[in-house]
């Protein structure tokens, strides 16, 4: 990281907007301190990659817009506001082998718009702790989030909204302030074979709509014999705004895991 590309705290620092370009060895840093597209690194581009970089103290790090089939991997994505964003209208992207720390809002976030145009995405291998929220998942389907060491975050490990059928699994998700996992208002996701310890408020909380989530062979903070109840709500009529209405439910983990399972970062 020997080239440093330092914005000097006014707008977008790097922008990537032709197809299959390679970034790799740079320190970007120093964006502009408050606007949207006060970015260090601005992604509008297909099957690029982005490897072996320093992204730090901008107000947006690494920001994939309209981006498809990149590849995000091995950077140090530190001191923003944001870490990495995978913004609507972008599909096929993997998020990979990164370390995001210290970020003051999301660490790894995906979608934001409510209405799924991002899918399909890959969060996998990544270090995410001691941002505000670890990885948020807003208004996206199919998304892989995979064997991810999720901790040391100061509200929420894994924050799912209107996301719907995405696969959690394998991850280690401890050391929260408030939640482990909290899904809202989303639908027919699945966790499975996940290393859940540590968290203020609790490990996990949901409110459902449509079809519910699936929990099975997740890891909750000690060995069980017995089933996990996991309790949260659930959404019904929710098209139509004059009766709709929301219940106390329960889901299942039919078969916890009774010990934790073996992942990075764990002792």
């Amino acid at each position: 990281w020997s080239t440093i590309i330092d914005g000097n705290h006014t707008g977008m620092v790097v922008s990537i907007r032709a197809n299959q370009m390679v970034l790799t060895g740079f320190t970007i840093c120093n964006s502009g301190d408050f606007m949207y597209n006060d970015v260090g690194l601005y992604i509008h581009s297909d099957n690029s990659t982005i490897v072996s970089c320093v992204v730090r103290n901008n107000f947006k790090g690494v920001v994939l817009d309209y981006a498809h089939g990149n590849l995000v991997s091995e950077n140090y994505v530190h001191h923003n506001r944001d870490g990495i964003s995978i913004n609507g209208y972008t599909s096929q992207n993997c998020i990979s082998n990164n370390t995001v720390s210290y970020n003051d809002c999301d660490g790894i976030s995906t979608g934001g718009d409510f209405i799924h145009y991002d899918h399909h995405e890959t969060i996998a291998s990544n270090v995410v702790t001691k941002n505000a929220f670890g990885i948020v998942v807003a208004g996206s389907s199919a998304t892989l989030i995979t064997k991810n060491t999720i901790s040391n975050n100061t509200y929420i490990g894994i924050k799912l909204d209107y996301a719907v059928n995405c696969v959690i699994s394998w991850n280690l998700i401890n050391d929260h302030g408030e939640w482990g996992i909290l899904s809202e208002f989303s639908s027919n996701n699945t966790f499975q074979y996940n290393t859940l310890m540590n968290a203020g408020y609790g490990l996990a909380y949901y409110t459902n709509h449509g079809t519910p989530d699936n929990w099975y062979q997740n890891y909750w903070g000690c060995g069980r014999v017995l089933p996990k109840l996991i309790f949260g709500n659930r959404m019904f009529n929710e098209e139509d705004d004059d009766h709709a209405f929301c219940l106390p439910w329960v889901m299942i983990d039919w078969h916890p895991a009774h010990e934790p399972y073996a992942l990075p970062g764990m002792t």
